[in-house]
């Protein structure tokens, strides 16, 4: 009944009420809705690597609190990595020298037999500590610059396999698929990050593989995927996440009869996180591990570039 009654005038005065209200609150809610898209924007860039990311509000800011919390929590962890980063690398030169002085010491030994046990096991610790500086420098300096290479796949792969057929078992058969769009030869990565984590994954599928490994890389309309199958004793699935952990081994089929330092696949997944990508495993259509990394086609990530 009401709103039958209504005359035009009490309609307009009913909306000058309505937006007499409304602007004040727009007036009030943009500013604390734009900083707190600001705050959103930096820690989404902190979680991508971009440690000098901050959020630098102005101080008559509703949320400036929030920001200052923000930007010293980002500086902190900014400090933490960097003397993390700077602890691996002294650590790493200090035990390189008295290394240095067991070989030369060995080598003064009359007995051959021992002399050459003691190398091996120093080389032993001398690769160990080049896997730890090479995860360090992924990990620490994931955002030194932006990934811009163009790799062939055919022949990257083409290059790993034969590259991994040198030691493994002769009966092993080796079948590499692509499965990519037609006239599609390339993809975008790090070409020295990527042979890396192929040859990891190669590595740790021809120490378990019986008789066949599969290589499959695949490129849909938004990422890539690179799979290493095998027909091996494969990865039970509680365990999925903790063998990319570093120094983990599995009970049964990963010991150190088999060789290795339990970092191979925790290199793996510091590639996989440079790239902006993540690294899984399941089980293979053999029964065996499928391991596979896959990386987004855009928006890629920063990398860094190592000699290591």
């Amino acid at each position: 009944y009401f709103l039958k009654q209504l005359r035009w005038v009490d309609l307009i005065m009913l909306f000058g009420v309505i937006l007499s209200l409304s602007i004040p609150v727009y007036a009030w809610l943009r500013p604390l809705w734009r900083d707190l898209r600001s705050i959103e924007t930096a820690a989404k860039q902190i979680g991508t690597g971009q440690m000098d990311a901050r959020v630098q509000l102005t101080e008559n800011s509703t949320v400036h609190p929030i920001g200052q919390a923000f930007d010293s929590m980002a500086d902190n962890i900014k400090v933490l990595m960097e003397q993390q980063d700077t602890l691996m690398q002294d650590i790493a030169h200090e035990i390189c020298t008295p290394l240095a002085r067991l070989r030369s010491r060995l080598a003064l030994l009359p007995d051959q037999q021992t002399e050459q046990h003691f190398t091996q096991d120093i080389q032993h610790i001398e690769q160990l500590v080049e896997e730890l500086l090479f995860k360090a420098t992924v990990d620490a300096r994931s955002a030194a610059r932006e990934i811009h290479q163009s790799v062939h796949v055919q022949q990257w792969l083409s290059e790993c396999v034969e590259q991994a057929k040198i030691d493994a078992p002769a009966d092993i058969v080796w079948r590499v698929t692509l499965h990519m769009p037609e006239n599609a030869f390339e993809c975008r990565g790090d070409l020295h990050l990527l042979t890396r984590a192929l040859s990891n994954l190669l590595n740790n599928a021809k120490k378990f593989a019986h008789q066949q490994i599969d290589v499959e890389f695949e490129q849909t309309a938004d990422e890539y995927r690179l799979s290493v199958a095998d027909d091996g004793v494969g990865i039970p699935l509680e365990q999925a996440q903790d063998v990319f952990q570093a120094f983990y081994r599995l009970d049964q089929s990963r010991n150190r009869q088999t060789g290795g330092y339990g970092l191979g696949l925790a290199i793996v997944a510091s590639i996989a996180h440079a790239h902006q990508g993540v690294a899984s495993v399941q089980t293979s259509r053999y029964g065996g591990a499928c391991f596979s990394l896959t990386w987004p086609i855009v928006a890629m990530a920063p990398t860094v570039m190592s000699d290591a």
